[in-house]
């Protein structure tokens, strides 16, 4: 529940972002440029509002690790407890790390997204017959759009492992440290630079689901807005008798 805002501002971002873009000469040139672009500032975005509620996630994640046997707090205990030792700004533990993890993530789901659909559908979908040329677009079927969403999960996953590992240590180190400092003791450990792939495994089978059903979700969604509104019916005046 405490990331719904998050990803509508994500999504909402993004679409807009890339509305804008598409406008520019940019655009026109380069138009992979501007879904890199349009992904990582939505990120960026949406970041500043879900890293709150993921400290206190990690946290509660946590509670007994620490000595504690076995006591447990609340949501808003672990809130005051951080702005207690912390400040405020301990909310917002991580927020760097986190823009370096999100943005490049998103911008590689995206990229291979966009692509991998109209690649996809270039390929595989095709207008019904007698349809004119100039008819009206034919829309990426669901296979398509599951396809695209897997590889786009795929993809940003593999990218972005080494940072989310490091933005995880970084929010539940029991003091904040910078960001070389932990990918060095996370590359220094019994795996060395493997370390960085640690739960890539898992993650997989986690987000590649997710990723089909948000790109299957998004696109339907970004489809039914785009259809215009049915003209309003009118009624012939009843003439007298």
């Amino acid at each position: 529940v405490a990331h719904i805002p998050s990803d509508i501002l994500y999504y909402a971002g993004y679409t807009e972002i890339k509305r804008l873009m598409l406008g520019t000469s940019l655009g026109t040139l380069a138009p992979s440029a501007v879904y890199i672009a349009a992904g990582c500032i939505a990120d960026a975005l949406s970041v500043l509002v879900s890293v709150p509620a993921e400290v206190v996630s990690q946290r509660l994640q946590l509670q007994g690790g620490d000595g504690a046997r076995g006591v447990s707090r609340s949501g808003l205990q672990v809130v005051r407890g951080i702005v207690a030792s912390e400040g405020i700004l301990g909310m917002w533990r991580g927020t760097g790390a986190s823009i370096c993890f999100y943005g490049p993530s998103g911008a590689a789901w995206w990229l291979t997204h966009e692509h991998a659909k109209k690649a996809l559908s270039a390929r595989f979908d095709r207008p019904a017959p007698g349809t004119p040329p100039d008819g009206p677009k034919v829309e990426p079927s669901a296979a398509v759009l599951a396809a695209s969403g897997a590889l786009a999960g795929i993809v940003s996953i593999v990218i972005s492992n080494p940072l989310d590992v490091i933005k995880t240590r970084m929010q539940t180190a029991p003091t904040a440290m910078p960001m070389l400092a932990v990918a060095r003791s996370v590359t220094a450990g019994p795996n060395g630079w493997r370390g960085l792939f640690n739960g890539l495994t898992p993650r997989l089978l986690s987000v590649v689901p997710r990723s089909i059903c948000s790109v299957l979700a998004y696109e339907r969604a970004i489809e039914f807005c785009r259809k215009p509104a049915p003209a309003p019916a009118t009624t012939r005046p009843v003439s007298a008798a």
